[in-house]
């Protein structure tokens, strides 16, 4: 009966001994950085759709040749595909999936 009370103490004892004997230890040093100032063009697009209007800011990368993404207004995730709808007040700058799901 002592030998199955002490079980979880030797159990522990064993883990313990596990980590110390195979613990990992990773020094990470940086050797370099490389850094690009770039001039960027930002672009105030009129957007109309049907009655709205709106003015949105793009920003264009001269070294990737292309538009930043925009984000959607209702999700907020990461668009390159705009799909316009006309609330109430304005114009929402939607993704695909939520623009299906329009009320």
């Amino acid at each position: 009966m002592a030998k199955i009370a002490e079980l979880p103490a030797e159990l522990t004892r064993k883990i313990l001994d596990a980590q110390q004997k195979y613990q990992v230890c990773v020094t990470i040093s940086a050797c370099a950085a490389f850094r690009l100032l770039v001039d960027v063009v930002q672009l105030l697009l009129e957007l109309k759709y049907r009655k709205f209007q709106r003015s949105v800011r793009v920003t264009w990368n001269p070294l990737t040749r292309h538009l930043a993404p925009l984000v959607c207004e209702r999700c907020r995730a990461t668009i390159h595909r705009v799909h316009p709808a006309a609330s109430e007040a304005a114009i929402l700058l939607l993704c695909p999936s939520c623009s299906q799901r329009l009320p």
